[in-house]
């Protein structure tokens, strides 16, 4: 049998939600990256997006459970332009509110984080990234009578590189990366059982690649339609002790893809997309959002 179904309750409900505080980190930083690959050489400008997302978990170690997330970002760009290229410099705000229906208990997960972030545009459309953040995630959780909850100080910190083509109204992006991300250590006590989780060092191999293509009507808009994928692989150790019996949590690799639309008219500018991620330890996350910008 696997070990999700030999675990106790105690040890399945400290695992799912450690998977989940995992989850919530990904979400947040992937959308960083989006934000920095997709933004042009003239993005300057203010920011907002929001996205709902509904994903369906399983693995070998604990048993399957359901997690919704509510995504906000809000963010501010200011291009500096030399001789050598175009140094984009932002930050952000991020906030993930999670719900999560675990096989014997349940979870509410809350994620804020602060960002910093820039991108260089070379002449050759070659450009380069890097992104660094610190935050807080709280996790509360609820078992029979029982409740817990426990929080993680968090920082991520990443680079990538990347190159956009454009023939005719047509463009093509492929990008990589690697991202650093930490959780700092916790205890807490669920219904009797002691649990601990030391701290998590992980790595995060992204690779990437957008389609697009440009229609400029008459009127001075851009229409511009839209498809990304993406391929995410996380790395590292992550151990949970209840009641000093150690467990090990398996990290996961993603695909995602992601269909939108963009538009731009004068300083405003609006997108809306859906996307489907799937797994090794994730049957699916499917979700959706919009994304608001004024550019200066």
């Amino acid at each position: 049998k696997p070990l999700s179904a030999l675990t106790s309750k105690y040890t399945n409900t400290a695992l799912s939600a450690q998977s989940a505080q995992i989850d919530g980190m990904h979400h947040v930083t992937q959308h960083i990256n989006q934000r920095l690959w997709d933004t042009p050489e003239k993005g300057r400008g203010l920011w907002l997006m929001t996205e709902y997302a509904k994903q369906k978990k399983h693995s070998t170690h604990y048993r399957n459970y359901e997690h919704t997330h509510q995504l906000s970002q809000i963010g501010a760009d200011q291009d500096v332009v030399g001789n050598k290229g175009t140094l984009l410099l932002g930050a952000a705000l991020s906030h993930n509110k999670g719900k999560q229906n675990f096989a014997e208990g349940s979870g509410d997960s809350d994620l804020l984080l602060g960002s910093i972030y820039g991108k260089w545009f070379a002449p050759n459309r070659v450009f380069l990234t890097f992104d660094g953040g610190l935050g807080v995630g709280k996790q509360k959780l609820k078992l029979d009578d029982s409740q817990a909850q426990y929080r993680q100080n968090i920082a991520h910190l990443g680079i990538s590189a990347g190159q956009t083509w454009q023939l005719g109204g047509f463009e093509m992006q492929p990008a990589i990366g690697v991202r650093y991300q930490y959780f700092s250590g916790s205890q807490y006590a669920l219904n009797g059982a002691t649990i601990k989780q030391d701290k998590q060092h992980l790595l995060a191999y992204q690779a990437g690649l957008r389609l697009a293509h440009n229609w400029h009507t008459p009127s001075g808009a851009l229409i511009k339609p839209y498809y990304r994928g993406t391929y995410t692989r996380l790395s590292g150790d992550i151990e949970t002790r209840v009641n000093e019996y150690r467990f090990a949590l398996p990290l996961s690799h993603y695909w995602q893809h992601q269909a939108g639309l963009a538009l731009e008219k004068g300083r405003w500018g609006a997108q809306i997309y859906a996307n489907h991620e799937h797994g090794s330890q994730q049957s699916k996350r499917n979700g959706a959002g919009v994304m608001l910008q004024y550019r200066w």
